[in-house]
Parts: C-alpha cells; sequence; structure tokens
C-alpha cells in the first residue's frame, strides 16, 4: 500500500510537470481540460454563468445595504475596480472571496447563491434554495 501511494506520488508530481493531472485509481489519466469538463457537468452550471448570479446577488445587497462600490471594497479590502470586475461577471469568486462577501454584506452564502440550480446548493452541503 505505501509502495503505491509514493508511486502515485510521483506519477501525480510528474504529471504535473507535463502540464497534467494523473488520479490514481485505475491508471487512468485525465487532462486538465477533461477535468473542467466533469465538475462543470457535476455542477449544473457553467463556472461563467455561476460568476454572473454571484455578480447581481453583490449588486442587489450592496444597495439593500445602501453601500457604494468605495464602501465594499473598503470593507474587503480591495480596489473599487476590483468591485466593479466582480459586478460585472467579469472577476471569478473564490471561496475565500465569497466568505468575504457574506461577512461584508450580512448576508448568507444561500443569499449569495441565490438563483442558482439546487445542484450547486447539494455540492457544497447547502439546503437547496427556495
Amino acid at each position: 500500500m505505501t509502495d503505491l501511494l509514493t508511486s502515485c506520488s510521483k506519477s501525480k508530481h510528474e504529471a504535473h510537470y507535463r502540464g497534467e493531472w494523473k488520479i490514481c485509481t485505475t491508471q487512468r489519466l485525465i487532462s486538465r481540460h477533461d477535468d473542467r469538463s466533469l465538475s462543470r457537468q457535476d455542477a449544473g452550471v457553467e463556472p461563467e454563468d455561476l460568476d454572473a448570479l454571484i455578480a447581481g446577488n453583490v449588486r442587489a445587497a450592496r444597495a439593500r445595504a445602501r453601500m457604494r462600490q468605495e464602501d465594499l471594497a473598503d470593507e474587503l479590502g480591495w480596489s473599487r475596480p476590483v468591485v466593479g470586475t466582480l459586478e460585472a461577471g467579469t472577476r471569478r469568486v473564490t471561496l475565500a472571496d465569497a466568505v468575504l462577501l457574506c461577512r461584508a454584506l450580512d448576508i448568507t452564502l444561500n443569499e449569495l447563491l441565490q438563483g442558482a440550480p439546487n445542484e450547486v446548493f447539494r455540492s457544497l452541503g447547502l439546503t437547496e434554495a427556495p
């Protein structure tokens, strides 16, 4: 078992150098492109669509809180243009960003993801959207 794990780690490291990801199960090699395609199918939504959805929810929550983009940027420790790109849906939101946004806007992750397909909520272990 230890030999398998050592071999797997070494193979994974070598595969990473070649720009590929190696899955150490039944000798299956998956390229980065294939891996992204699988995750998109599983999530039930394209990343760009999720970015746009979050952007709209951030804009709406910011408006409800009567905050300007500058105010939100200050709260997050970001620049106003970064908040602008997020609200335009052109900036990818990381999990760390989502946590900061929820805290700054005083909303839950469910509220930040409002309107997303139920598969998104299930994959994150959240109760499904109403």
